[in-house]
């Protein structure tokens, strides 16, 4: 029985990104255990893999405290990949990543396993801090001494992975898909678009944009704020659905712009189709991206997407899939503010519509089961790799 390890950091980007994954190859006739902190104890990746083993690790790599703790994660990964000779080791997530491919850096070639790193965006990007982009090319560049294939997402990672990985050695997916039949804006019942537009209080003729992201510094909430601002429409309503530490601050900010009525925070949204098709189009003023799945979840919808002419971002929206907006302060405000004020015009709705149907036809190109088979193919590749 062939023997799969699938690694990530927490639970929830497994069960974001990577249970198909397992389903699929469970049925094939693989052993599909998985790696992550606090997994063992969650009902729903229980279900999907055939062991859940626990780790104690976290997003942020300073703070694993003392070296014996460093020391303690490198022997669980030893020893389970001793124990269990995984065919396939494959890592998701920035520290989940870096960690396992440095436990089994002298281990997988005696033990024949593939190991296999799939970047959902690296921590190095255009127009990043230039210290932090040092340190993360260097440990990339490192990490990839032990990486037998590399998975990478959009044109500027395939472009700096192609530096410090033999071609060979180096994949360009569409992420890792999405379910499409499950993302159509006709499976959503009008009464559901209805209650959750009057949820909000919004008037019929209200245009109401949405952002779905964390709060955190990255996401640039406060330019979408900002931008509403600047649109002098009582009309114009921003959803933002998503939670973290910086919610507050912009409510506060919603609030000094005198925009709070037309700012609306939804929380963490189980699922996001309703609110897709009851807005007028999903944003995202992102500083980075890998590849951004809410911004295909909203091609698939039908939702017009404006968005960060960044990383991913552009790879998606690009040849007229979407509205990029160019990035820099105040120039990206106006920018997203134009955007907005456009979309929301009636009198362009027969150019929006065909933006939309273009990123219609450019995302039925990443149906899961088109990477899910991509993904047989680059196991059976790693298999016989010449390690």
């Amino acid at each position: 029985m062939k023997k799969i390890l699938m690694v990530t950091t927490v639970p929830i980007t497994l069960k974001a990104f990577l249970l198909p994954y397992a389903d699929n190859f469970r049925e094939l006739g693989w052993k599909v255990d998985c790696l992550s902190r606090d997994v063992s104890m969650d009902e729903e990746c229980a279900s999907h893999f055939d062991n859940c083993y626990d780790i104690n690790w976290s997003r942020n790599p300073f703070s694993i405290s003392s070296l014996s703790a460093f020391c303690g994660i490198i022997k669980r990964i030893q020893e389970l990949a001793h124990r269990e000779r995984y065919d396939i080791i494959h890592v998701h997530t920035p520290v989940a990543a870096f960690i396992t491919r440095y436990a089994l850096r002298n281990i997988r070639v005696a033990l024949g396993t593939c190991v296999i790193y799939t970047a959902h965006g690296f921590h190095f990007y255009n127009g990043g801090n230039c210290f932090k982009n040092f340190i993360f090319k260097i440990a990339e560049k490192l990490a990839a001494n032990w990486t037998d294939l590399l998975i990478v997402m959009n044109g500027e990672d395939h472009q700096a992975a192609l530096k410090f990985l033999q071609p060979e050695r180096v994949v360009k997916m569409n992420g890792v898909g999405l379910g499409l039949e499950h993302y159509s804006k006709d499976k959503i019942p009008t009464e559901s678009i209805s209650d959750l537009r009057n949820s909000i209080g919004l008037k019929p003729s209200d245009k109401l944009f949405t952002f779905i992201a964390e709060f955190n510094p990255g996401k640039c909430h406060a330019d979408i704020i900002k931008a509403l601002a600047m649109i002098n429409n009582e009309h114009s309503h921003i959803a933002f659905a998503g939670a973290g530490v910086l919610m507050d601050e912009m409510k506060e900010l919603a609030k000094e712009l005198s925009v709070g009525e037309r700012v609306h925070f939804v929380g963490f949204q189980n699922d996001v189709r309703p609110l897709l098709a009851a807005s007028a189009a999903m944003v995202t003023p992102s500083r980075r991206e890998g590849l951004p799945r809410s911004v295909m979840e909203s091609m698939a919808m039908s939702t017009l997407v404006i968005g960060s002419d960044i990383r991913g971002t552009s790879d998606l929206l690009k040849d007229g899939c979407g509205i990029l907006v160019e990035t820099g302060n105040d120039k990206k405000i106006a920018g997203f503010a134009k955007a907005m004020i456009y979309c929301a015009d009636e009198n362009n709705a027969r150019e929006v519509n065909k933006i939309i149907e273009h990123a219609y036809n450019r995302i039925l190109n990443f149906d899961i089961k088109i990477l899910i088979k991509e993904h047989e193919e680059l196991y059976a590749k790693g298999e016989k790799l010449d390690k």
